[in-house]
C-alpha cells in the first residue's frame, strides 16, 4: 500500500514538473522575444518606450519566479480585479502579436470585475490561450480578448481568425495526448500539452472552459470563473 501511494505521488510530481516546464518555456520565449525587439530597436526607441519594454521583461522574470515557487509550496488564492489583471497582461500580448503583424483588440468593462482565485494559475491559463491564438493565426490576422459577466460569473473569451481546430482533434483536445500536436502557421513548435494544462488549471480554479471553432475561419475559447460579489478588497498585484 505504501509503495502504491509512493508511486501515485511520484506520478503527480512528474505531471506537475512537466506542466511547469511547459509554461516556463513559454515565459522564456516571451522574454527572448521582448529582448530581441529591444536590442533591434534600442537606438530608435524613445526612452519611455525602452523603459516600458524593460519593465515587461522584468515582469516576465517575476512571473517565472512565481511559477517555479509552485513546485515548492501550493499557491494561495486571493481576491483581485480581473479587469486590472487583463489590462496588465495585454501589454505583453501586444508585443507578442506584433511579431506576426496580428491585430490585437481588447474589450474590457470600465468597471472592475473581481474574482477570488489563484492569480499565478490564472495567468498561466491566459498565457497558454493567447500563445495558442498567436501560434495558429496567420500573419496579418486578428485576435480579440473580451471580458463579460453574468450575475455570478466572469467570462474571458479569446477569439482569433486562425486556422481553426480540425474535427478529428476536438474530442481529445483537452487530453494529455500527442494526437493534437501540430505546428503553428509559421512552423512554431507545439507540444500538444497547452490545452491539457489549461483544463487541469481550470479544474483547480473551479472554473469552466469551452470553445467554438470552424476550420480556416477561427476559434473562440471561453473560460468562466465565479465572481467575487464583495469587492471591498484591493486590486491585483504580481508578487
Amino acid at each position: 500500500m505504501h509503495q502504491e501511494t509512493q508511486q501515485i505521488n511520484m506520478q503527480h510530481s512528474d505531471k506537475l514538473i512537466a506542466m511547469t516546464a511547459h509554461d516556463l518555456r513559454g515565459i522564456i520565449v516571451r522574454i527572448y522575444g521582448l529582448n530581441r525587439l529591444l536590442e533591434e530597436k534600442i537606438q530608435e526607441l524613445p526612452d519611455m518606450e525602452a523603459k516600458k519594454m524593460s519593465a515587461l521583461i522584468t515582469s516576465q522574470c517575476e512571473q517565472g519566479i512565481d511559477l517555479t515557487a509552485g513546485l515548492v509550496s501550493a499557491y494561495k488564492p486571493s481576491t483581485f480585479s480581473l479587469t486590472e489583471l487583463l489590462n496588465k497582461q495585454i501589454v505583453t500580448y501586444r508585443y507578442q502579436a506584433a511579431n506576426k503583424d496580428i491585430e490585437l483588440k481588447a474589450d474590457f468593462p470600465h468597471k472592475d470585475i473581481y474574482v477570488e482565485t489563484k492569480p499565478v494559475d490564472l495567468i498561466r491559463v491566459l498565457d497558454n490561450l493567447f500563445d495558442n491564438s498567436v501560434k495558429f493565426t496567420p500573419r496579418n490576422g486578428n485576435i480579440k480578448i473580451t471580458l463579460t459577466q453574468t450575475d455570478n460569473k466572469a467570462v474571458i473569451s479569446f477569439k482569433d481568425s486562425g486556422i481553426g481546430i480540425p474535427e478529428s482533434f476536438r474530442t481529445s483536445l483537452f487530453e494529455n495526448t500527442m494526437h493534437t500536436q501540430r505546428l503553428g502557421t509559421e512552423n512554431e513548435p507545439s507540444s500538444g500539452l497547452g490545452l491539457y494544462i489549461i483544463k487541469e488549471l481550470i479544474k483547480e480554479l473551479k472554473g469552466a472552459i469551452w470553445f467554438e471553432s470552424q476550420e480556416n475561419q477561427g476559434t473562440t475559447f471561453h473560460i468562466s470563473l465565479d465572481k467575487k460579489i464583495n469587492t471591498q478588497l484591493g486590486s491585483y498585484h504580481q508578487s
